[in-house]
């Protein structure tokens, strides 16, 4: 078998400069923004025990995530899938703060398989979890900090897609059903099938008012008038539920209030994340694209895995997804600057201080640019007996 050495695996890529760039100026702009909301950065290790990974609450990240031996320890690691995980143990055991924390984190992680067709295995993940907050309040911060990251970087037409497992779940905790049927109903649900739904009630004898139930959620999604009328039939069901209709409601209140130009979509069916959400979940999705530029929750379950029970809720994101829609305002033009090592030690704190202002001097063997930096470079630095001078480069002398 042969192969090219400068292949990449499918579902890998690289970023060439100016991609590079781009990404690197999201991900300075978005964690400075982060900071300005109280949010401290961390940096979780690339490769941990699985044990640390690995969520019982969440099958999908044991699929996601590649595994190996550690020759060291002899115990399984994996080379993580998702930062989520990895930020709730700092939280719970390596700081062990008590009361409100809030953390921010930026870096890649890698998937066996791409999460949709044609997409990556490798993105670079941003996000922010708020830890200890278990409010209504708690949740409309992160929810707001996720529409500000993409609303701060230029893209439009973004609608906020709102849920919250808790109403699906008490449903079917108060019907005696299997684990299996109970999965069926879920993916019946997110899927929007309604007739297998209506089988599958039907084959398991389901009272008349679950029935009513579950096909409301199926069928009823949309803007404030739709929940208002879904929320017309789930009411006075079940506490619980009616809990999670207020929380609900806040969040839109609060979406207009902010956020005026920003649409908002309440679906209670999509189910993804079931066993692992506890609340309320919430994505970012616009009409440049056919998927969710960032997804979050509340997942107050986790950090009990490490240790100590804590409220938690949080959303992320992909760089390199938000990079393909961003519309960032250009930098401000800096000037390239060639100067020809000959006269480096004449006119040395002259490029330092060039260079402490944003500009970008290259070094060359030749006293004028060759061919391959001519593109690059606009002005050249040279010393005669004024000493140094700028002066601007003609591509074509």
């Amino acid at each position: 078998m042969t192969f090219d050495r400068w292949m990449l695996p499918e579902g890998i890529e690289e970023l060439l400069p100016e991609e590079a760039a781009k990404v690197e100026r999201l991900r300075r702009k978005l964690l400075n923004q982060y900071a300005s909301w109280g949010y401290q950065l961390v940096i979780p290790p690339l490769i941990e025990f699985v044990e640390s990974l690995l969520l019982d609450t969440n099958p999908d990240l044991d699929i996601s995530t590649y595994k190996m031996m550690d020759r060291k320890s002899g115990r399984t690691m994996g080379l993580r899938a998702d930062i989520t995980a990895q930020v709730a143990r700092i939280d719970a055991h390596a700081m062990a703060s008590e009361g409100v924390n809030r953390l921010c984190y930026a870096g890649s992680v890698v998937h066996t398989a791409p999460r949709r067709a044609l997409g990556s295995r490798s993105p670079i993940q941003i996000g922010c979890e708020l830890f200890g907050d278990a409010s209504v309040e708690g949740d409309l911060e992160v929810i707001s900090l996720m529409l500000n990251t993409l609303s701060s970087v230029g893209i439009p037409n973004i609608t906020l897609d709102v849920g919250h497992v808790r109403i699906v779940r008490r449903i079917l905790e108060k019907v005696c059903i299997s684990k299996d049927t109970e999965r069926e109903i879920l993916e019946a649900l997110d899927s929007k099938r309604v007739e297998k739904l209506e089988g599958i009630i039907a084959e398991h004898q389901l009272s008349e008012e679950t029935g009513q139930l579950l096909h409301s959620v199926a069928t009823i999604q949309g803007g404030r008038d739709s929940f208002d009328r879904l929320a017309k039939a789930l009411k006075g069901y079940d506490d619980e539920i009616d809990d999670a209709l207020s929380s609900v409601y806040r969040v839109l209140d609060e979406v207009e209030l902010k956020y005026p130009s920003i649409n908002a979509y309440v679906d209670f069916s999509e189910t993804q994340g079931y066993d692992y959400h506890t609340g309320l979940v919430f994505s970012a999705l616009t009409t440049e694209i056919g998927y969710p530029l960032a997804n979050g929750g509340r997942y107050d379950d986790v950090s009990g895995l490490f240790g100590r029970s804590r409220a938690a809720t949080g959303f992320n994101a992909d760089l390199k997804t938000i990079m393909t829609v961003a519309n960032l305002p250009e930098c401000a033009p800096k000037k390239n600057i060639y100067v020809h090592r000959e006269i480096l030690a004449k006119v040395w704190s002259d490029i330092e201080r060039l260079r402490e202002d944003g500009n970008t001097v290259i070094e060359g063997n030749t006293a004028l640019p060759e061919d391959s930096l001519r593109r690059k470079c606009n002005f050249v630095l040279t010393f005669g007996d004024e000493g140094a001078k700028l002066r601007a480069f003609d591509e074509n002398p």
